[in-house]
C-alpha cells in the first residue's frame, strides 16, 4: 500500500492512532515494551531478584551469574603478565566456577551452609544454579532462607577476596559463616510476618530462627 492509495473519509474527523498500543492511544508503558528487546527470563532470575533480598548481595550475585565479576582470570585476559591464581586458596586460576564453590576455602563455607540449610551439597556453579532455579519456585521460609544464604555466600566470598587483595586482611571460614548467619537471620527477623511454614525446627535452630517457627 502506498500513501497515495489512501483516501480521506469525507465527513469524518482525522484521528491519530498509535499502532503499538492496543487501544490506539499513546502509553509510555506499552511503548517501552514495544521498543525494548524482549528475552526469556533466565532460570536464575528469582534467585537473585526477589522482594526480600538484600540489595548489595543481589547486585554481586547478578554480576556473578552474568560472569561479569572482575576475577583474576578475566584480568589476565587484559594484562597477560599478572597472575590469575586464586588469592583464597593459591591453588587454581580464579574464575567464577572456581570461586563458587570449587575453591577449597569457599567449598568449606558452602558445605557448612548447605548442611545448615538441609540441602544437597554441590560445588558446581552451573549445577547449583539449575538445581536452585528449579527447586526454589515455591514461596516458603525455607526456600527464602536458602536464597538469602546463597546470595550472602556469593557476596561474602567476593568481599573476602577483595579484602585479601586490597587490604591483606584475612578471615577464617567459620567467621564468614557467622557473618552470613547473622545477616540472614537479621533480615528474616526484620519481617513483620515471616511465613514460617515448611521450615523444619532443626534448620530453624541452626539459624537462630526457632522463635518464629509455628508449632
Amino acid at each position: 500500500m502506498h500513501l497515495f492509495d489512501i483516501y480521506p473519509q469525507e465527513g469524518e474527523k482525522d484521528t491519530v492512532v498509535w499502532v503499538p498500543s492496543t487501544s490506539g492511544s499513546f502509553k509510555i508503558g506499552q511503548t517501552w515494551h514495544w521498543l525494548r528487546r524482549r528475552q526469556d527470563r533466565k532460570i536464575w532470575h528469582r534467585l537473585v531478584w526477589f522482594s526480600q533480598a538484600i540489595p548489595k548481595h543481589s547486585f554481586i550475585s547478578w554480576l556473578a551469574v552474568l560472569n561479569r565479576l572482575s576475577t583474576r582470570a578475566r584480568q589476565k585476559q587484559w594484562t597477560p603478565t599478572i597472575s590469575d591464581t586464586c588469592i583464597l586458596c593459591n591453588g587454581s586460576p580464579e574464575t567464577n566456577e572456581h570461586l563458587f564453590f570449587k575453591c577449597s576455602y569457599t567449598r568449606r563455607i558452602w558445605q557448612q551452609l548447605s548442611s545448615m540449610l538441609g540441602i544437597p551439597f554441590a560445588d558446581s556453579w552451573q549445577v547449583l544454579l539449575q538445581w536452585m532455579g528449579k527447586k526454589l519456585r515455591r514461596k516458603s521460609l525455607h526456600n527464602l532462607l536458602i536464597k538469602l544464604a546463597w546470595n550472602a555466600a556469593i557476596y561474602h566470598t567476593w568481599l573476602e577476596r577483595n579484602r585479601r587483595f586490597h587490604q591483606q586482611l584475612f578471615k577464617v571460614e567459620s567467621m564468614i559463616v557467622q557473618d552470613i548467619q547473622f545477616e540472614v537471620r537479621s533480615k528474616i527477623l526484620g519481617f513483620s510476618r515471616p511465613n514460617s511454614s515448611l521450615l523444619p525446627m532443626g534448620i530453624a535452630c541452626k539459624w537462630g530462627l526457632e522463635t518464629i517457627v509455628k508449632h
